[in-house]
């Protein structure tokens, strides 16, 4: 009898097992590549190249650095090769952090270097900063927000894309990803971003707008590759980049319709009059000059939009 005990057990317990062998399949299977832990330094190497649009065997042709073919045919081949000098250098190339590189953290943009919340002047200073550095016409600012109402705090973000280079007739881009927590139901955030965009207008002379139900959190901490917007979940695409799933928004009329810039402001009465004394604030500052004709007679509007809310 107790034998039979034992057996029946035995049995149980192999069932177990068998089922938590296949749930930890079926987990693998389901889970995203973004989310699979990269944990070696070789390994971040070749993904940093290839989430940007660089395939392992062009790495030789468009990095450079002695490497040859056969040395990114395989991780193992690869980190026999690898230095200091070439990690901060491919570091550079693509604007990302040397830690994320060298696998001491998760956190792969630096976060905090493009820093523009309460102090949009300093973008315009960072703008005129890589326009001297380069070509105005391969730089280009983009403006993210999620409309995710689980998503209250940190769902919005801005980044620069700037092109450094071509493969055959493929654009290599690389991202300088303007977060540190932006709400932009918020009345000073809202203010603060729609300065960022009319001084992204007047610089670059465009700026381009992203709307998305997705959580963007883990964009905004600089933990995903901003090339993975491209896998977010909406099914309308933009006009802009017909492979990006999601909804065309014009950033722009944060900048020119008090109505667009106040919709969804959060804290009522108080949040419109604080959020349009704002706005008036930067553009007395010299701040919301986007340069196009249409909007120049904005700020009459915005003030006839705060005596309304005041009165």
């Amino acid at each position: 009898m107790f034998e039979t005990i034992l057996a029946y057990i035995s049995n149980i317990e192999s069932v177990l097992a068998l089922g938590g062998r296949i749930l930890g399949l079926k987990k693998l299977l389901h889970t995203k590549v973004s989310e699979t832990k990269i944990d070696s330094v070789e390994n971040r190497f070749l993904i940093l190249f290839e989430k940007h649009g660089v395939n392992r065997n062009q790495i030789p042709r468009f990095f450079g650095h002695g490497l040859m073919l056969d040395d990114v045919s395989s991780p193992e081949k690869l980190l026999p090769k690898l230095t200091h000098e070439m990690l901060q250098d491919a570091s550079d190339l693509f604007a990302i952090r040397l830690e994320w590189l060298e696998c001491t953290d998760d956190i792969i943009y630096p976060i905090y270097q493009h820093h523009f919340y309460q102090a949009p002047e300093r973008f315009q200073r960072f703008l005129l900063e890589l326009k001297l550095h380069g070509d105005q016409h391969h730089l280009s600012a983009h403006f993210v927000v999620s409309n995710n109402p689980k998503l209250t705090d940190y769902n919005a973000f801005f980044y620069i894309q700037e092109l450094i280079g071509e493969l055959g007739d493929k654009q290599i881009v690389r991202y300088h990803l303007c977060s540190h927590q932006w709400t932009h139901q918020y009345w000073k955030a809202r203010a603060d971003l729609a300065a960022c965009v009319a001084i992204a207008c007047a610089t670059l002379g465009d700026a381009w707008g992203f709307q998305t139900k997705d959580d963007i959190s883990a964009f905004d901490r600089g933990e995903r590759f901003l090339s993975e917007l491209d896998n977010l979940q909406d099914q309308k695409k933009t006009s802009k980049n017909p492979q990006r799933k999601g909804n065309l928004w014009r950033p722009e009329d944060w900048v020119a319709d008090p109505a667009s810039f106040l919709d969804g402001v959060d804290e009522g009465k108080r949040g419109k009059v604080f959020g349009l004394s704002r706005w008036l604030e930067h553009y007395n500052q010299g701040l919301m000059n986007t340069r196009f004709p249409m909007y120049a007679n904005a700020a009459e509007a915005f003030e006839a939009e705060l005596e309304k809310h005041t009165n």
